[in-house]
């Protein structure tokens, strides 16, 4: 007759190796959670890499220290160009010289054009290089950060 311990160590299911995934994997992940502000939840279903893994590189990586910073400089970047503004309509006021009016026009465009900017830009522009995805998993990808809809047919 086995023992409990036998039998419980008998009952329990072989370990699952863990897969590797490539740097590029974990970078995506990482900047879909800093830059796009997704959830676990949300970067594995469109990484295909399960919640847990998503967790321990968080961990591992910092990634809440590295996502408040991001905002900081965000927010940072933000109030230079709003002081940068309006150091330079105070300029304008006491000069004639179009060019300061000019420049003041280009940072309004810039304030304007950031305002209206997803929280996305720092995300490289072309995920395919080497990602180790598999095409479903890259089409998922596009859609949820580029906004690029599958056009097969």
């Amino acid at each position: 007759m086995a023992s409990d311990s036998e039998s419980a160590t008998a009952r329990r299911a072989p370990k699952k190796e863990k897969k590797e995934y490539n740097m590029e994997v974990i970078e995506t992940a990482e900047n879909l959670y800093i830059y796009k502000q997704k959830t676990y939840e949300e970067i594995s279903k469109i990484t295909g890499v399960p919640v847990v893994t998503v967790q321990r590189w968080s961990t591992q990586y910092d990634w809440r220290k590295k996502k408040i910073d991001q905002v900081k400089r965000r927010v940072d970047y933000r109030k230079n160009l709003y002081n940068l503004r309006d150091r330079m309509l105070n300029a304008a006021f006491e000069t004639t010289d179009p060019q300061v009016v000019h420049a003041l026009a280009n940072i309004q465009r810039v304030i304007d054009a950031e305002e209206k900017m997803k929280p996305l830009e720092d995300l490289p522009s072309d995920p395919e290089k080497s990602l180790g995805l598999s095409p479903e998993t890259l089409a998922k990808i596009k859609e949820e950060i580029y906004g690029i809809q599958n056009t097969k047919t």
